[in-house]
């Protein structure tokens, strides 16, 4: 949660900076720069949205079912090992 309010008033901020250009060079400077920050911070902001839920339904989404199976069937494997281990010693 702190990391959204953060990175939203980053995205903010950001934004408003750009405006804040006073030199005679810089002001036409302005509207192309302000573009391309938006575009990269609100892709920023889209991108950690998707990375903070890795486990979804969507297709590029880590296959979470998939992990625990796994898991399960290499415990269940170590325990079975251990105890024909010590049922022949």
């Amino acid at each position: 949660m702190a990391s959204q309010i953060h990175r939203a008033m980053s995205l903010n901020l950001g934004l408003l900076l750009v405006f804040r250009t006073n030199s005679a060079y810089a002001r036409w400077l302005t509207i192309p720069l302000t573009t391309i920050s938006a575009y990269f911070m609100i892709g920023m902001e889209l991108v950690a949205d998707h990375v903070e839920v890795p486990f979804g339904t969507d297709e590029d989404d880590l296959y979470l079912e998939g992990m625990c199976n796994t898991i399960e069937l290499s415990v269940n494997g170590i325990f079975t090992r251990r105890s024909l281990s010590h049922s022949t010693s």
